[in-house]
């Protein structure tokens, strides 16, 4: 997949991380507006440094992750639900469920 960051003042590219497999989720942002989490079906949750592209870590489900995460209101937790029925809670600091 590609995951690609536009400037909202200028429409430019300001970067683009390329891994895992097809993407059919939206991407979310952490309140803090660092880092980006989207799900792919290479079954992981990719959390990626919002300002550089750079990738902060990955967390392995059971299968392909079709759905959107969310992130608690807290920014402690993100939450996603995967092909293997199963609705993983991870650790937004470092990917740990």
């Amino acid at each position: 997949f590609k995951l690609r960051a536009v400037g909202a003042a200028t429409g430019n590219g300001e970067w683009t991380d390329t891994a895992g497999g097809d993407v059919f989720s939206s991407p979310t942002v952490s309140p803090d507006g660092l880092t980006v989490f989207v799900g792919s079906n290479d079954k992981k949750l990719h959390a990626v440094d919002a300002a550089t592209g750079n990738a902060r870590w990955t967390y392995t489900t059971g299968a392909d992750v079709d759905s959107s995460p969310t992130v608690s209101p807290d920014g402690l937790t993100v939450f996603v639900g995967s092909s293997d029925f199963k609705l993983h809670a991870v650790d937004a600091a470092t990917g740990n469920a």
